[in-house]
């Protein structure tokens, strides 16, 4: 049977799967609307966003090769069903956390103090936790 550890990298190699591709696909958009702005401040207000995200994703690339070093050598005698297990949840909720972004779409543009509100009425604090925690892989010992 697979270690808790070993449940859990699954899990977030498969969320990080998911978040990867949402978040390239994202730099390709802000990049794009860099490159289109009307005006030097919203170029610049742009191509900083696509910054972050680059950069996020170079993080978030670097937790996913630790995490599927971990897995490699491991895979062969794993548990396929559980495995199986790990991967359907972190796809489930790579769903439910797309859904709960669109619900909390329309919180961007408030004023922060209505943002909060807005975000906490709309959003899913376990489910964000959970999936950001992928991203410090901090349960593997190297």
């Amino acid at each position: 049977m697979p270690s808790d550890d070993e449940l859990h990298s699954m899990y977030c190699v498969t969320v990080m799967n998911a978040e990867i591709s949402w978040l390239q696909e994202e730099a390709t958009r802000m990049d794009a609307a860099a490159k289109a702005a009307p005006s030097q401040v919203v170029h610049d207000y742009a191509a900083g966003q696509h910054e972050e995200v680059v950069k996020l994703l170079g993080e978030l690339m670097a937790a996913q090769s630790k995490l599927q070093a971990y897995l490699r050598p491991r895979s062969a005698m794993l548990d396929t069903p559980a495995m199986l297990d790990a991967i359907a949840r972190g796809n489930a909720d790579w769903q439910s956390f797309e859904a709960m972004n669109q619900r909390c779409d329309k919180c961007i543009s408030l004023p922060a103090a209505k943002r909060q509100k807005c975000v906490a009425s709309c959003g899913d604090v376990d489910l964000a936790t959970r999936i950001g925690a992928c991203s410090k892989p901090t349960w593997l010992s190297f």
